[in-house]
Parts: C-alpha cells; sequence; structure tokens
C-alpha cells in the first residue's frame, strides 16, 4: 500500500496564536508599578484591557497619545510544519476604549527571517508582501481582527527563526487618549505533515475564511 502524502490530503490552513505576554521583548520588571515594559519605541506594556475583564493586551498608547509608532519585538521560529512553497499569513487581534464606530487603526508588521549558524540576529526590517489592511472601531472593548497580511514561505528557512516587529502605524484622532491594546497575533499557513514532497506550488491548503 502506497504511503499517503500531503498533496493527497485537503488539509485546512493550520493557525497558530500567540498572546500578548509571549510578544513582549521585556525591561526589568519596575519595582514601584509591577510591570514589565517593551524594549521597543514607546515602550508598550501588558495591562488589563477594562474593568469588565481581567484579560491583558498590550497597552501601545502612551501619555495620552494615539500609539503611532508604539513597537512590539518578538522572535518566533518558523513552524516545523509549514510547506514553505505556500505563504505564512499574519494578522492582529486588537482592542480599544473608542466607541467612536469607524475609527481608524493601521498596524504594520515587518520581519527578519535568520538563518541558523550564518544571519546575525537583527531587528525586524522587512516588508511584507501584502500588508495587513487597515481597520475598523467596531465598538469599545470590542474583540477585533485585521484582515491578513502575507509574507511568501520560500523567504524562510525549516529550522529557522523570524524576528517580528508590530507597530501601529496610523490611528484615527478620535483614538487620542483612548486606550488602544493588541491582544495577541495570529498565523495560518499550509501545512507539511508527511516526509514526502508536500502539497506541491499550486495545491495551497484549504483556506476556510475566518
Amino acid at each position: 500500500m502506497p504511503a499517503i502524502q500531503d498533496r493527497q490530503v485537503d488539509w485546512k490552513l493550520k493557525n497558530k496564536f500567540m498572546f500578548a505576554y509571549e510578544l513582549i521583548a521585556q525591561q526589568p520588571e519596575n519595582t514601584s508599578s509591577k510591570y514589565r515594559a517593551g524594549l521597543g519605541t514607546g515602550a508598550p506594556v501588558l495591562a488589563t484591557c477594562n474593568s469588565l475583564s481581567a484579560l491583558g493586551g498590550l497597552q501601545i498608547d502612551a501619555a495620552g497619545a494615539d500609539g503611532a509608532g508604539d513597537e512590539i519585538h518578538w522572535m518566533m521560529p518558523v513552524p516545523y510544519d509549514m510547506d514553505t512553497k505556500h505563504p505564512l499569513k499574519i494578522r492582529v487581534i486588537w482592542t480599544s476604549g473608542s466607541s467612536t464606530v469607524a475609527d481608524d487603526v493601521a498596524f504594520v508588521a515587518i520581519y527578519t527571517a535568520i538563518v541558523p549558524h550564518s544571519t546575525t540576529i537583527v531587528t525586524a526590517a522587512t516588508a511584507l508582501d501584502t500588508l495587513i489592511p487597515s481597520d475598523l472601531v467596531t465598538g469599545a472593548f470590542q474583540y477585533q481582527l485585521t484582515g491578513w497580511g502575507v509574507v511568501e514561505g520560500s523567504k524562510f528557512t525549516a529550522g529557522g527563526t523570524i524576528t517580528w516587529e508590530i507597530r501601529c502605524s496610523v490611528a484615527d484622532v478620535d483614538l487620542s487618549g483612548e486606550l488602544l491594546y493588541v491582544l495577541g497575533v495570529e498565523f495560518a499557513y499550509t501545512p507539511k505533515m508527511t516526509a514526502g514532497p508536500g502539497h506541491g506550488p499550486s495545491r495551497p491548503a484549504f483556506d476556510p475564511g475566518y
């Protein structure tokens, strides 16, 4: 009986979720207020989103500003089961204190692919092949997801690592002084689960559209 290979299976896209606390390169604890601030511009901190929830996110506005330019840095391995013939998708999960429907927010994600024993570890610097689309507020402290940004999988090396940076590049003037949080990021990719040649360049995994 022949072995089953990836191209014979109708895989769905595989998703990986990273919570806010996994995304922050931190300074030592601030002993007076007991938080750990991020090392990026704006020093985003992990904080409770609102009085209705004990859940936290990375607060990326500072001193009443709209958060534009505040940076979140982290590193992650290239997913071990990713078929690099196909794209890696990324989107931002976020919320804000704004109750002004249609306030505009835009996030920028950039990356650097790190090859073990070859590439110097550096801050993320390369733009996505398809940028994350801007998003609109739907209500105060609602769970919101941006559209997908995309990087071609061929940019990555199996067994390698990726440095990432996300920042808020644009926030509506009405968001000035409001709380703005990144709750996490989500990745989606075509899995390669067998030792065969993978899906082939013309057959990505099924995208369920959510």
